[in-house]
């Protein structure tokens, strides 16, 4: 950003770069959230392997 001449190139260069950290910050929560409530709430809707997993004394 330092060697661009064009003050409306470096700004606009500049303006990009913003915009993509914001989304990558928000696409980075967004993951996060996803994870967790796959983490939380994966063996709730795997009936089966609950149950499987109580047979086997608890074990995975």
């Amino acid at each position: 950003v330092e060697n661009i001449e064009d003050d409306d190139a470096r700004h606009g260069l500049q303006t990009k770069l913003i915009i993509a950290y914001d989304m990558a910050k928000r696409m980075n929560a967004k993951l996060r959230e996803y994870k967790k409530n796959w983490d939380e709430h994966f063996w709730e809707k795997n009936e089966d392997v609950n149950q499987d997993r109580q047979k086997r004394g608890g074990r995975n």
